[in-house]
């Protein structure tokens, strides 16, 4: 029994250990407008900002915030429709539920589930910046998660953001890293055994009178299998890709 336990204790040792800032947050109603942010162009935190500033200057965030519900008196910085080339950034405040839409505004929601907590001292454009480059660079690879695919969210606190002592949270979705068995490994590399082994026929079929000697023979079914090992583990790179797709749907 005493072997047993210690032999469970090993295992829960080597086992990732998750990350202690997650919370669960229920859904919500936003209102507000939205820009697209090109990361192209670089200095996304610079185009985010900008945007808000001008909805400052024109009036808008004073609209914005006499619809906030009770109690929420937050601005809310919202990343969504994320693509290799950018992303919708919103700027808006939570409402009740049931609130209809104002003219001239968007309306959004965010979906209940886990949220890794960030807690960001100052709310400058570099302080926010540099808390992002965090998240992804230094927390994801040891958190024990994967990032969801639906909207980040910045809650910014009413009170001058630039001010020294101001304090804003990040909201990032999040769900644990699925844990692949090492038999699923096992079972892809004995599925590609056939295609290897019919690339290197069809490598000598089109090597034809060419393949005379044994070497060039074995450089044509080398080439051959090559060949189809790519296309076996594009194939199912592709597959596991809308897997993972019709996850993040089924979840949202």
């Amino acid at each position: 029994m005493e072997t047993e336990n210690r032999k469970a204790d090993k295992k829960k040792a080597k086992e990732p250990k998750l990350a202690q800032n997650i919370m669960n947050c229920e859904a919500k109603t936003f209102i507000g407008k939205r820009i697209h942010i090109v990361t192209k162009d670089g200095a996304t935190g610079a185009q985010a900002r900008a945007f808000m500033n001008k909805l400052e200057s024109d009036g808008t965030m004073e609209q914005l915030k006499a619809f906030a519900a009770e109690e929420k008196n937050y601005i809310a910085g919202i990343c969504t429709n994320f693509t290799s080339k950018g992303y919708d950034y919103w700027v808006a405040v939570e409402v009740e539920p049931d609130m209809e839409r104002p003219e001239g505004f968007e309306m959004t929601e965010t979906p209940e589930g886990s949220y890794a907590y960030f807690e960001c001292e100052g709310g400058s454009e570099e302080a926010i910046a540099k808390k992002w480059e965090e998240v992804y660079n230094k927390w994801f690879p040891k958190s024990g998660y994967n990032h969801k695919g639906t909207q980040e969210i910045e809650v910014y606190p009413a009170g001058d953001m630039e001010a020294e002592g101001y304090r804003c949270t990040l909201l990032v979705p999040v769900r644990p890293l699925e844990k692949i068995p090492l038999s699923k490994y096992r079972r892809n590399s004995l599925g590609s055994a056939p295609f290897i082994l019919l690339g290197s026929v069809v490598g000598l079929l089109i090597a034809g009178n060419k393949a005379t000697d044994t070497k060039t023979m074995l450089i044509a079914a080398l080439i051959g299998g090559a060949l189809a090992w790519f296309v076996y583990d594009y194939v199912m790179k592709r597959r596991r890709q809308r897997e993972e797709e019709k996850e993040q749907d089924s979840d949202r």
